[in-house]
């Protein structure tokens, strides 16, 4: 049964905290310090101060295999103590009235393998969110007291299964085992809310942001802004992520057309003629060539048919 929500600074600002909950039920390993990250739960995906929080010593080891029980009263004390004021500013912890922390010799944390998998999957996407499921941890076996693990993560690609290789330092020497499991990766992306046909101009109308899975993605994904404005690539039907190339611009120059040369800068400028080069849209570097002096030159369409060489 849990206590009340422990909220540590105005209650203006509840709505923005990062919330924490105590487990009822802990598993720490022996003879660690037992870290606010092996006792909680992050409901928030604000990485920067749940990396923050996560390593804050709470209490000290449990030096045999055994049982606590804990108040929630003594904790929030704790935490008061421990965290700092800024800290304690953006986030609220929901702890049981009393929980139970247990302790086990030679236990893998599942937090501290998920966040070490999670912070390579940041390095390949930093606005990601991810699920991890099927995660299967190894069975140390032996007499000998864990002193060290180390964790390889680079071989880590993308979303899917994967296989990661553990070592691991006893009393008694040093072993490899394995961790594997599956992890997906999530992204805000735009998903079309209606048919929308080749060469259609993308409107806001057109599409809503929502959370997808990157299990099969083919390409990047744009942003609201990149999408706005654009024409559609290929017919999308309703419910379909718009990938990057499912859009292009749309078509300020065509390569023959006759279009307007502005050289210089808005104090001083020379405008003249020409005929595009090559094709591109509003913000596209083309190659243009003169029809006064046959010379052929390079410049930003910033208007459709204008070219600005600097």
């Amino acid at each position: 049964m849990f206590g009340a929500l422990i909220l540590f600074g105005s209650l203006a600002a509840q709505a923005a905290r990062f919330e924490l909950r105590v487990q009822e039920l802990s598993t720490v390993r022996t003879g660690q310090p037992i870290r606010l990250g092996d006792l909680t739960e992050a409901s928030s995906e604000n990485r920067d101060i749940w990396n923050r929080l996560y390593d804050t010593v709470v209490l000290e080891p449990m030096n045999a295999e055994e049982t606590q029980k804990i108040p929630s009263d003594r904790l929030a004390v704790i935490l008061r103590q421990k965290l700092s004021f800024q800290d304690l500013q953006q986030i609220s912890v929901k702890i049981p009235e009393v929980f139970t922390i247990q302790s086990k010799r030679n236990y893998f944390s599942i937090a501290d393998i998920s966040r070490e998998i999670i912070a390579q999957a940041s390095n390949l996407c930093s606005d990601c969110q991810f699920e991890m499921d099927e995660l299967r941890l190894p069975l140390v076996q032996g007499s000998g007291e864990i002193l060290q693990t180390r964790l390889e993560t680079q071989s880590l690609r993308g979303a899917g299964g994967f296989l990661l290789p553990l070592s691991v330092t006893t009393s008694q020497g040093k072993n490899s085992y394995w961790i594997s499991g599956r992890i997906s990766f999530f992204k805000m992306a735009p998903v079309a809310k209606r048919l929308v046909t080749l060469n259609d101009k993308i409107s806001d109308e057109d599409f809503e942001m929502r959370r997808v899975s990157l299990q099969y993605s083919r390409d990047g994904v744009p942003t609201k802004k990149d999408v706005v404005g654009k024409l559609a690539a290929r017919t999308l039907t309703a419910g379909q992520t718009i990938f990057s190339s499912d859009v292009k611009k749309e078509p300020a120059a065509k390569r023959g057309q006759i279009v307007k040369i502005i050289l210089g800068t808005d104090d001083f400028e020379i405008v003249s003629s020409g005929v595009a080069e090559e094709s591109g849209g509003i913000g596209d570097l083309i190659k243009v060539r003169s029809v006064d002096t046959q010379r052929y030159l390079s410049g930003i369409l910033t208007e459709k048919g204008i070219v600005r060489v600097q």
